[in-house]
């Protein structure tokens, strides 16, 4: 129940879990605006780096990416608990409010769709969302090309629990070796290339979905960017030889 005098409404929740699986649930929340954050239900299950969706009455959404969520209660014993709430700043993701962003900008030498997800974000210096978007996007990409796997509950698998699943060199689903490579090479390519999808996914895009900003900088930023290059163009043969019939 949110605090007396506010007036919620339903919006959808996204989490990554610590095992890689992805969680979505409806929850009650009211968005009072960047300034002010976000408001749910004192016993609303919500934490930092959770992602929720608002439906926009002119149709579109806005993603809120959560930091700094706090529980805020009365703290006298027998008071009035009306006003119990947790509250939450945002950053927002994806969206009307993101129009207001700077056009993205192309990123000379590295993958399209990683200059596509990370531009506007280095042009504007939040060099974080920058990183976190681009292996986001290979985490997208990653599930559509790989069908979607799910874990033996039936939720859909995601960040490092996706990358061990579709890249395990034991039985791949998608093929991300080099075109010329002997069997020895291909065997090698397979094993460290799951350990790069992986790390990419663990070591560099939940960090920063998840707690306070790091702080990262411009140029290690572009490394990192870099990185999510080479795995996207490493997707780009994947899909090519799932069109061509081979695995």
């Amino acid at each position: 129940m949110l605090p007396h005098g506010i007036r919620g409404k339903t919006m959808k929740v996204r989490r990554v879990q610590h095992d890689g699986t992805i969680a979505e649930f409806d929850i009650q929340a009211q968005d009072l605006g960047h300034e002010h954050g976000i408001t749910f239900a004192v016993d609303a299950d919500i934490e930092d780096g959770d992602e929720v969706t608002d439906a926009l009455p002119n149709g579109k959404t806005k993603t809120m990416r959560l930091r700094e969520v706090q529980v805020l209660q009365n703290p006298f014993p027998g008071g009035n608990n009306r006003l119990d709430h947790t509250g939450a700043k945002y950053d927002v993701v994806s969206g009307r409010a993101a129009l207001k962003q700077p056009t993205p900008v192309s990123l000379p030498g590295l993958h399209p769709l990683v200059s596509n997800a990370s531009g506007s974000q280095i042009a504007s210096g939040h060099y974080d969302d920058a990183v976190f978007n681009a292996f986001k996007a290979i985490e997208d990409r990653v599930q559509a090309l790989a069908g979607h796997p799910k874990n033996p509950k039936g939720d859909a698998l995601g960040g490092k629990g996706l990358m061990t699943v579709v890249f395990n060199e034991q039985s791949s689903l998608l093929d991300i070796t080099s075109d010329n490579a002997n069997a020895t090479q291909r065997e090698n390519e397979r094993e460290g290339f799951k350990f790069l999808f992986m790390g990419g996914a663990q070591g560099l895009r939940n960090p920063r979905g998840h707690g306070p900003n790091l702080g990262t900088g411009e140029q290690e930023a572009m490394e990192m960017l870099a990185t999510a290059s080479l795995l996207m163009r490493r997707l780009d043969r994947a899909e090519a030889r799932l069109k061509g019939g081979q695995l």
